[in-house]
């Protein structure tokens, strides 16, 4: 059992007992066992802490392995963060907001994450950095080409770029090009073409 599911067993345990209180329940915070001390086994199962009493030990939630009998000092309490909201112009991914859980973090096609991609709750109730955000994508501002030249300014993606030609010289490939999602010019850069001067 999960140590999320905690909460749910020790309200069944508490109405099977008659002795349901919803306040006491929520109050028995998930715990996990700290750092070196957590061994690489499940402690003995129990329901209450008279089962654990021989050991000195108590009846908490150990994280994955669910209600174990756990000695007190090994423990620290699951700190919960706050709800980072949601990312504008991109995904959020994991709705747990308790130590040790991660969100993921992505933007829209079209968009660039600036900042970390995943945020993890950390025991003292805070997230291991700053919420990101999604910035348009751009692409870098295309060169004249010889004899030609680019009309356009904006870089941002979907944004169109269109080449000319000086008088006396044709345009050879696209007229037009756009910025695509991934920050580059679609197709090729085009090149003007002159005609040579006869020679007698």
């Amino acid at each position: 059992m999960r140590c999320d599911s905690c909460i749910a067993l020790l309200l069944i345990l508490h109405s099977i007992n008659g002795t349901f209180s919803y306040s006491a329940a929520l109050s028995s915070s998930c715990v996990i066992v700290s750092g070196s001390d957590r061994p690489k086994f499940c402690r003995k199962s129990c329901t209450r802490d008279e089962q654990c009493k021989k050991a000195n030990k108590r009846c908490l939630c150990d994280g994955p392995c669910g209600l174990s009998c756990v000695n007190p000092w090994y423990v620290v309490t699951a700190r919960s963060c706050t709800d980072p909201g949601n990312i504008l112009n991109g995904y959020r991914n994991g709705e747990l907001f308790y130590y040790p859980h991660s969100i993921e973090l992505s933007c829209s096609p079209g968009y660039q994450l600036i900042g970390a991609s995943t945020l993890q709750c950390l025991s003292n109730g805070q997230w291991s950095d700053a919420m990101p955000h999604c910035k348009p994508a751009e692409c870098p501002r295309p060169s004249d080409p010889v004899h030609g030249k680019v009309l356009g300014s904006s870089l941002t993606y979907q944004s169109r770029v269109t080449y000319s030609c000086k008088e006396g010289y044709r345009l050879v490939g696209q007229l037009q090009r756009i910025c695509l999602a991934e920050g580059r010019w679609a197709g090729n850069e085009p090149i003007c073409e002159g005609n040579e001067p006869n020679t007698v």
